[in-house]
C-alpha cells in the first residue's frame, strides 16, 4: 500500500499523529507529490503551518502547468523490462515523474488520470492526405472568363473567411470561466486561483460556484478537499463547456483541475 492510502486511512480511523508522520516522511522523499503537501496540511494543528504546506502545493501544481505549456507533447520513457517475468513493465509519470505501471490508469502518487491522456491522443485529428483531382482541358477561348471567375470567387471567400475569424477571436479573447465542486460530499475544503493570480480559501457547503473572466493564457487552478466518506469533483468550465474534471471519494479524499486558459 502507497503512503499516501496509509495516511488517508489513518485520517479516516480518526489516527492523525499517524497521518502526519507519514506524510512529513512523504514530502521529505517526494518533495514535489502537491497531494501529500495539501493532506498534510489537514491534519496539521499549527496553523501556520498548514497554510506553508497548501503553499508549497500551490507552487508545484503552478510550476507542472507552466512546464506543461513550454512541452507541446509528453513523452513517456519505458522502462527496460528485467529478466524477472513476474514484474510489472514501468514508465514515468507525466505528471510526477515517479515510475508507475505502465498500464495504470491512476498514478498512485500524485492520483493523476491516466486515461484522460490516452483520451487525447485518440481524440486528436488525423492529418488527412490531399487527393489529386485531375485537371480536364480548357477550352482556349473561355480561359479568360473563367480565370476571371474564379478570382472573383477566391476573394469573396477570403473575405467571408476573414470577417468569421475576427468574429471568433472577439468572442474568446476573454472566455467566462467557471469554477464548481459538486458531489455526494456535504461539504468541503476549497482553494482556487482567481482572476488576478490571487489565492482564495475557505470551507463551503457543496455545491459550489465561482465565475470569473479570464484572458487566454492565464493560469487557473481548483483545489477541493473533502470532509466526509462521500465523493467530490471539481470542474473548470469554460464559455460553458467543460475543460477540467477531477473526481475522488472517501474522507479527506483531495481533487485538482489545473491549466493554462487557451490551452487543451
Amino acid at each position: 500500500m502507497f503512503p499516501l492510502e496509509q495516511a488517508r486511512i489513518a485520517i479516516q480511523q480518526g489516527d492523525r499523529e499517524k497521518a502526519r508522520t507519514i506524510l512529513a516522511s512523504l514530502v521529505k522523499t517526494e518533495p514535489q507529490n502537491s497531494n501529500a503537501w495539501l493532506l498534510l496540511a489537514e491534519v496539521l494543528d499549527n496553523p501556520q503551518q498548514a497554510s506553508y504546506c497548501r503553499e508549497r502545493a500551490q507552487s508545484i501544481l503552478k510550476s507542472q502547468a507552466a512546464q506543461n505549456v513550454v512541452s507541446n507533447k509528453i513523452e513517456i520513457s519505458p522502462i527496460k523490462p528485467s529478466n524477472d517475468g513476474n514484474k510489472k513493465i514501468q514508465a514515468k509519470c507525466p505528471f510526477c515523474a515517479e515510475l508507475i505501471p505502465s498500464d495504470a490508469v491512476v498514478c498512485p502518487y500524485c492520483g493523476r488520470n491516466m486515461s484522460n491522456q490516452a483520451a487525447q491522443v485518440m481524440n486528436s485529428p488525423q492529418r488527412l492526405q490531399p487527393k489529386t483531382i485531375a485537371s480536364s482541358p480548357v477550352n482556349k477561348q473561355s480561359s479568360y472568363g473563367t480565370n476571371v471567375f474564379l478570382a472573383i470567387l477566391v476573394g469573396i471567400i477570403l473575405v467571408c473567411g476573414f470577417i468569421f475569424l475576427m468574429e471568433a477571436l472577439e468572442g474568446v479573447s476573454t472566455p467566462d470561466v467557471r469554477y464548481e465542486v459538486i458531489g455526494s460530499s456535504n461539504s468541503a475544503n476549497i482553494l482556487w486561483f482567481n482572476a488576478q493570480g490571487g489565492i482564495e480559501q475557505g470551507d463551503y457547503n457543496l455545491p459550489f460556484r465561482k465565475n470569473f473572466s479570464f484572458s487566454n493564457g492565464e493560469y487557473a487552478s481548483l483545489v477541493a478537499t473533502s470532509y466526509d466518506s462521500g465523493s467530490v469533483t471539481c470542474q473548470i468550465w469554460v464559455n460553458d463547456k467543460l475543460w477540467k474534471e477531477s473526481t475522488s471519494s472517501g474522507a479527506y479524499s483531495v481533487v485538482s483541475c489545473n491549466g493554462i486558459i487557451g490551452q487543451p
